[in-house]
């Protein structure tokens, strides 16, 4: 079993089976309070606080499957352990924002049939998550 989560994978149906040609665009400027870089690349952990979550990317796979994941194996992933060794990983979660090209309609989305999943390790393990649609 992985320990790391390294990505989100966010499956958006949308009606009469159209296809998403452009991935969003991922914006990493937001952190959750508390979020901190842990690095242990030095032989020890330092730990620092974060206000953006660095370290991912996004992609867009066939049947609208949106990938947001670590740019470089586990780096930079997200974990609850202490004593980083190593590695650098992420303590406290973090925050992405999908922004969309403005010719995308939110409304073409089937809300029924959307998948949020937590990828771990090297995606080989995935966690389904709850979905709750907001309409704001």
């Amino acid at each position: 079993m992985a320990v790391t989560q390294t990505g989100v994978r966010l499956t958006l149906p949308l009606k009469n089976k159209r296809l998403l040609t452009t991935p969003p665009a991922l914006i990493s400027d937001y952190a959750n309070p508390g979020q901190v870089l842990a690095d242990g690349t030095g032989g020890s952990e330092i730990v620092t606080p974060l206000l953006a979550t660095p370290g991912y990317a996004v992609a867009l796979s066939p049947n609208n499957v949106v990938l947001i994941q670590t740019q470089n194996s586990a780096e930079y992933g997200f974990t609850s352990l202490g004593g980083i060794y190593g590695a650098i990983r992420i303590r406290g979660g973090g925050v992405f924002r999908l922004s969309f090209p403005e010719s995308f309609n939110a409304n073409q989305i089937d809300e029924d049939g959307i998948v949020v999943e937590a990828q771990y390790g090297a995606g080989t393990q995935y966690i389904q998550g709850t979905v709750i649609v907001s309409q704001q």
